[in-house]
């Protein structure tokens, strides 16, 4: 006797029991009719659809591998079960990736849409006698239903949409309805949107990378070299404040195209006056060059930036971001991006959003405005100034930039994995003057730049000096890179107070003083102040806004006391700090102690730095010690 669960509907499932009764009849001697086999397993199929009625079938009388087999035969797969119980499924037919919100309300209607005119035959819509092979919409409904049951939960496996994403050791290049996985040397197509716990979002609509794979494979070091040449002659057009701009922005617009790889990722910020050529730049150039898809706008909010992104890896560029309402929203969602976190957003439903962003974004103002402390050194700051000479700037033709631009993401893929490699190597850098999160910017354009200048041979050494070479000669960064507490006791010394002088006649004047300048009065050549040659007037108006010069116990210098909270209260109130515990900031300066002391006639507790030895810092003498902290050892 031989028993096997089989799907009298399914072709393949029939044949496969036949086989296996076709050789166990053979190995017994006994005679087998295959054709009148397969003839009683439809009869039979037949008769058990008649006797449960036009409401069910026969795959329901068969049980779970009958269901898995109707939604084989119906030609869909069931991916997995979204966090609100709608259900991800993919139709190789069509190459559709379908949503079901609620499988007892998908329409017979949605099913012919979903599936396509190869299924359309085999869905009984109740018109007439039902034929073997075919299935009523209940069936399917009931069968996707019970696969969505086991199926994974794909809470925590967000969808990776077009674009260029790492994957396992290689890069997956998603180009509308087709995947491919690259090595380096090959391409190997991806069929299947599910791909390890990652589900790709196929969407024939969206092809960006006509002929990237037959351009990558014929990719040489002279070629990429070639084009990464005549992008910078066009940008040389611009007047750019450093003579670097110009291969550090080439060198951006194709990290841009492979943006999803890096595990750090820069901002670009493009500043300068209105007639300085901004948004020619990026209208004309970089807009035809970064593709079809490119997110192009003008002061966008966050939520619509965020919804035209979605999962796609496809470039943004927004112009006119000079100060208005959503630019700091704009700004904290890129400062995600820098190292690909996750954004968690609230919903009506309960269930919540969760959203990715892998961007390089660029920004066009005419200044950087209020990006400060996190945002700030995660810039690139590319400045132009008005042209030398007026008149008509000459560019290529929009189609020859758009195919300049291809070149341009083939030669970026080619590059991507030594570059990738190159530009972790770079972060350990050490550039005197300069903080380690702004050469772990620049290592991204100065890593894509040596592949591309020197082959994917180059070694890290030349990657360094190409990196040492765009950084040459911007010491206007020093201040961009600044940390946290030197930025806060910098903002506390540079506060005013209104206090009183006496003049020579002998009257009394209200004037302006700020914190430093009440430190240190104006009969003292040296520019330091001790306790004892300030006035007690000025010392008794520091206390009452928090701040006093103690002598410790002992023989020990003179420091200075902050009780953070009178300070945060008195001084910052109308800050960016007003909501910082700012105690835990200024505990980061070296020296520092937390302790408690005598101040405005009350003993708080507060922070107390050497003085005058923590001006040390604001004054920006030791910039380098910060590179050290982030980078680890130089090269």
């Amino acid at each position: 006797m031989y028993v096997d669960a089989v799907n009298l509907e399914s072709s393949r499932s029939r044949a496969r029991f036949l086989n296996e009764l076709s050789e166990r009849a053979a190995g017994a001697g006994i005679p087998f009719d295959r054709g009148r086999a397969d003839e009683c397993l439809m009869n039979y199929a037949h008769t058990v659809q008649q006797q449960v009625g036009g409401g069910s079938s026969v795959y329901q009388s068969l049980g779970g591998a009958a269901q898995e087999g109707l939604l084989e035969h119906a030609g869909i797969e069931v991916l997995g079960e979204l966090p609100d119980q709608s259900i991800l499924c993919w139709i190789p037919a069509t190459q559709k990736r379908w949503l079901i919100k609620n499988p007892g309300k998908w329409s017979a209607e949605e099913m012919l849409q979903a599936l396509g005119s190869q299924a359309a035959g085999s869905l009984w819509l109740g018109e007439g006698q039902r034929l073997p092979g075919q299935f009523a919409p209940a069936d399917l409904r009931r069968a996707v239903a019970m696969a969505a049951a086991d199926a994974p939960r794909l809470g925590a496996r967000p969808l990776s949409g077009q674009g260029i994403w790492p994957c396992d050791g290689r890069l997956l290049v998603i180009d509308g309805a087709q995947a491919h996985l690259y090595d380096g040397q090959r391409f190997e197509p991806v069929n299947h949107p599910q791909l390890g716990n990652r589900i790709i979002d196929f969407n024939a609509d969206k092809r960006w990378g006509e002929g990237i794979i037959d351009a990558t494979l014929a990719m040489t070091s002279e070629t990429a070299a070639g084009v990464l040449q005549q992008i910078e002659e066009i940008l040389r057009r611009w007047n750019w404040t450093h003579v670097a701009d110009p291969q550090v922005a080439a060198a951006l617009v194709a990290a841009t195209d492979v943006q999803a790889i890096w595990s750090w990722r820069p901002s670009v910020s493009v500043t300068g006056a209105s007639d300085s050529g901004k948004t020619t730049l990026l209208q004309e150039v970089l807009v035809p060059m970064l593709g079809e898809l490119v997110i192009a706008a003008d002061r966008s909010t966050e939520a619509g930036l965020r919804q035209a992104i979605g999962c796609d890896a496809m470039p943004v560029v927004i112009d006119e971001f000079d100060k208005y309402r959503q630019r700091q929203l704009v700004l904290e969602l890129f400062r995600t991006s820098s190292r690909g976190g996750t954004i968690l957003r609230g919903t009506q439903d309960q269930n919540g959003l969760r959203f990715e962003v892998h961007h390089i974004g660029w920004f066009a103002a005419i200044e950087s405005g209020d990006i400060w402390g996190a945002d700030r050194n995660r810039f690139i700051r590319l400045e132009l100034r008005p042209p030398a000479s007026r008149g008509s700037l000459v560019l290529p033709a929009p189609e020859e930039l758009r195919q300049l631009g291809r070149q341009l993401a083939a030669a970026a893929l080619w590059a991507a994995p030594t570059a990738t490699r190159l530009a972790e190597s770079l972060r350990a850098v050490r550039i005197p003057g300069l903080p380690g999160r702004l050469v772990e910017s620049f290592s991204v354009p100065a890593a894509m730049a040596a592949v591309f200048c020197h082959g994917r041979d180059v070694d890290c050494s030349t990657a360094a000096d190409v990196l040492r070479a765009m950084l040459a000669e911007r010491t206007g960064l020093v201040g961009q890179g600044e940390r946290d507490e030197i930025q806060l006791l910098r903002d506390i010394l540079a506060t005013n107070i209104r206090v009183a002088e006496h003049n020579v006649t002998g009257g009394t004047v209200y004037v302006q003083r700020s914190v430093g300048q009440l430190l240190s009065p104006q009969d003292r050549v040296a520019p330091y102040a001790f306790a004892h040659s300030i006035s007690r007037d000025n010392l008794s108006t520091l206390e009452a806004k928090g701040i006093a010069l103690v002598q410790p116990r002992g023989a020990g210098r003179e420091r200075l006391f902050l009780a953070h909270e009178m300070v945060r209260r008195e001084l910052l109130a109308d800050t960016r700090w007003s909501g910082t515990c700012i105690d835990q900031v200024l505990q980061r300066i070296r020296g520092a102690e937390r302790e408690q002391q005598r101040c405005g006639g009350l003993r708080p507790y507060g922070i107390s730095l050497p003085w005058p030895e923590c001006l040390n810092d604001t004054n920006g003498e030791d910039t380098e010690g910060d590179s050290a902290n982030h980078n680890g050892a130089g090269i």
